[in-house]
């Protein structure tokens, strides 16, 4: 089924990612489609990439340097031409194989706008002076949404009950189309650029989350904003923009009146804001949180640097029992392996354009 599959990656200033990406992708040889949307500087080009950019399965999209990603996907789905169609950051993994199971899933399903599995995230150490990938499950615990009502599912969603969440699942292009016509009307910057979105997937049907490895990330250690950026982002104006149209969307799916729509949207937003801007409570438990993540950094790097071979040996081995590479066919195993071992990408690359992705 993936050649009636479009992977959509958007990308900015990260040309050792898009290539790292487009060589795991063109070694499976499946008639599966890619459209890159880029925004990218004509000095971060070389011509490697883009001999690679030419090739007769893609289709490549430029775009101005200046324009928002939201305006940029919105733009970009009408040159989707398969019935299916997936978003894939341009740092991210997502395995053929497991879209394949998802466009089946989504073709017998008609009640579920998207389909996904199981997330990992990766990174490349060195393990005395020769490298190794390891992974670890992210999204632990999370799980599909299959309320009936529109309503519902966002509010799951946005209170942080699915932990999963429809952005880089596969839809059918008619939804994806629909998805991103509405957010690019109403998101205007960062701060609800994935929340609607996902929101719209989600009124427009339910979640699966299929109990197979699907995806894997990038490992990111650092963060482009600061308070007085996060602000700006939700500002009221910005907020009540999506409110509102949210609440027309819920009112037509559930078929209640736009006030019950109002209630829903404002129920739902309010949660996601008291979860997502600064309180004390919440402050406090960020800095927990990075300090946990900083001493097992810095107890993982105190290993790996000074621990006799037999115990790192053992401490891959145990990492590598985690990861998606075993339940992954042999020839994905080795592609994903390969891409990421002889392909490592700078992460001051990653970080210096996240914030324009």
């Amino acid at each position: 089924m993936l050649n009636n599959l479009t992977i959509v990656i958007i990308t900015y200033n990260r040309p050792c990612f898009l290539k790292r990406l487009l060589t795991f992708y063109q070694e499976f040889k499946t008639e599966m489609k890619i459209l890159v949307l880029d925004s990218s500087s004509s000095e971060s080009l070389d011509n490697n990439l883009i001999n690679q950019l030419k090739s007769k399965n893609i289709t490549w999209k430029r775009y101005d340097q200046s324009i928002f990603f939201v305006d940029k996907i919105s733009q970009g789905v009408k040159y989707i031409d398969t019935k299916y169609a997936v978003l894939c950051a341009d740092d991210d993994f997502l395995f053929p194989t497991s879209l394949d199971k998802a466009i089946d899933f989504l073709s017998n399903n008609n009640d579920y706008s998207s389909c996904l599995g199981l997330q990992y995230k990766h990174k490349v150490y060195d393990f005395f002076f020769k490298s190794k990938v390891a992974f670890r499950r992210s999204a632990i615990g999370g799980s599909g949404s299959s309320e009936e009502l529109c309503s519902e599912r966002v509010f799951k969603y946005l209170s942080g009950g699915t932990v999963y969440y429809p952005m880089y699942a596969v839809h059918s292009t008619e939804h994806l189309t629909e998805i991103w016509k509405e957010t690019g009307k109403v998101v205007s910057d960062w701060g609800l650029s994935e929340v609607f979105p996902c929101s719209v997937s989600l009124c427009l049907g339910k979640m699966k989350v299929l109990k197979i490895p699907y995806t894997t990330r990038e490992t990111n250690s650092f963060t482009w904003y600061d308070d007085s950026r996060k602000k700006e982002m939700y500002s009221p104006n910005k907020v009540d923009i999506v409110k509102a149209r949210l609440a027309e969307i819920i009112s037509k799916k559930d078929n209640v009146s736009i006030f019950k729509g109002i209630e829903y949207s404002e129920k739902s937003i309010d949660v996601l804001l008291q979860r997502t801007l600064n309180n004390g409570e919440y402050d406090s438990m960020l800095k927990v949180i990075n300090k946990r993540n900083k001493l097992k950094e810095f107890i993982f790097s105190f290993i790996t640097k000074h621990a006799t071979q037999a115990v790192v040996f053992v401490k891959y081995y145990i990492i590598y029992r985690a990861t998606p590479l075993k339940y992954l066919s042999v020839k994905t195993g080795d592609h994903l392996r390969d891409s990421l071992l002889y392909n490592d990408c700078s992460q001051s690359e990653n970080a210096n354009s996240r914030k324009d992705y």
